[in-house]
């Protein structure tokens, strides 16, 4: 029985429309929300590479990588990317806008926390514990160190949240 489209939430509907997608053009579809685990997919593909093709890894083995590419993809391109991966075979699914844009989001932070020691909450106990201006410098050295464009401090009454800007988007640091 298939549902109609009014009953659904509006990232279910996103989703059935992708697979529709994937159907009529015979690809591979990944519904992104199954993926749990994205630490095998880190460095599988640049996060810059994936703002700039509009691509990004959902599975990969010593042998194969599966790379998700939307309806907005240049799909022209892609062979380009399949060119970077001599050595594996490539396969390429489709996948949501909003899946796309959560899995290089969940990659590029998860990419941040292993690139800052694994362990950010380490990184803010000792902002915490530090001075404004001793704070400050270390934000600063973490930021310079993942190659951040830009810090955002939002003051809040009892702590501030930041927030640093790589590859074109904010990621929460506390």
């Amino acid at each position: 029985m298939i549902l109609p489209m009014d009953n659904l939430d509006p990232r279910e509907q996103e989703e059935t429309a992708a697979k529709t997608w994937a159907t009529k053009n015979q690809v591979y579809f990944v519904d992104v929300r199954m993926i749990t685990d994205v630490s095998p997919l880190i460095g599988a593909i640049d996060v810059k590479d994936m703002r700039t093709f509009h691509v990004v890894p959902v599975g990969v083995s010593h042998t194969t990588i599966n790379i998700g590419f939307t309806e907005n993809t240049d799909q022209g391109r892609l062979q380009f990317i399949k060119q970077k991966f001599p050595d594996q075979q490539c396969q390429f699914s489709v996948i949501s806008e909003t899946g796309y844009n959560s899995l290089v989001e969940a990659i590029d932070l998860a990419s941040l926390k292993a690139a800052s020691g694994s362990n950010l909450e380490s990184f803010k106990v000792q902002i915490i514990a530090a001075n404004g201006e001793t704070a400050f410098r270390m934000l600063a050295q973490v930021a310079y160190q993942l190659d951040a464009s830009d810090i955002h401090i939002e003051p809040r009454a009892e702590f501030a949240n930041v927030r640093f800007r790589i590859d074109g988007a904010l990621h929460p640091i506390m």
